[in-house]
């Protein structure tokens, strides 16, 4: 996936989020968050599929992995669309 679709993807489904991006080599990175409850990290690789890590509003706390992993950004997206506070 281009992070130009994923950026129009993300920002058509979360239009009042906070939504960052970094590419790195095959992997693109995006916090997100809602400004309220809702602070989510997602890795995407073409080849790999997506990891979804939710996190507290605290930068004291180090990444320690992902929460979830799905084959695509699809499915990862409606487990967000269910999961979220």
């Amino acid at each position: 996936m281009e992070i130009n679709e994923l950026k129009e993807n993300l920002k058509s489904r979360y239009p009042t989020w906070n939504i960052y991006y970094e590419q790195s080599g095959e992997c693109i990175w995006v916090s997100m968050n809602d400004s309220d409850l809702n602070y989510i990290e997602l890795q995407v690789t073409s080849n790999e599929g997506v990891g979804i890590t939710r996190r507290t509003d605290n930068p004291g706390i180090d990444f320690s992995g992902h929460d979830e992993k799905f084959n695509s950004l699809k499915e990862a997206l409606e487990y967000l669309d269910r999961n979220l506070l």
